[in-house]
């Protein structure tokens, strides 16, 4: 399966309003994450507790109680830390929830100073465009397993 890197560096960054998004408490919003989860993969407490241990910190923009839209950073590496698992809930998908949470952790990684980037899909072209909306580039394309 193709897949793509886009990078975004501060010169290409541009915030958009994230007024609504927050970072996600390990502990306080653990119920809320796990009524978001896909439950083919049912989150456990476990599971949240490595997804920390491995360097991912979460946000969202929660809406009348739930989760509307979440994405994490990744934090894979000392120099480079990865925008990751972005997903809107159906009902409130175009509103720009996607980009929200996407500029939010962007503005994250190059606030300190790392290397921002994110991988998806070649034919996932919702993603890539709300990376690019944000000032994200494509800069490689790759096979799953291959860099």
């Amino acid at each position: 399966m193709e897949y793509v890197e886009l990078t975004c560096t501060p010169a290409d960054f541009r915030l958009v309003a994230t007024s609504r998004v927050r970072w996600l408490d390990w502990e306080q919003d653990f119920a809320l994450v796990q009524a978001y989860w896909p439950p083919q993969f049912p989150l456990t407490p476990e599971i949240w507790a490595e997804a920390r241990d491995l360097g991912y910190h979460y946000c969202a923009v929660v809406e009348d109680g739930q989760i509307a839209s979440i994405a994490a950073e990744y934090r894979c590496a000392d120099d480079a830390w990865m925008v990751a698992a972005v997903s809107t809930a159906p009902a409130f998908q175009r509103r720009g929830y996607a980009k929200a949470v996407v500029s939010f952790v962007t503005h994250g990684i190059l606030d300190a100073r790392r290397i921002a980037f994110c991988q998806t899909r070649q034919d996932n072209i919702p993603m890539i465009r709300t990376a690019e909306s944000v000032g994200f580039h494509i800069t490689r394309t790759m096979e799953w397993g291959i860099q």
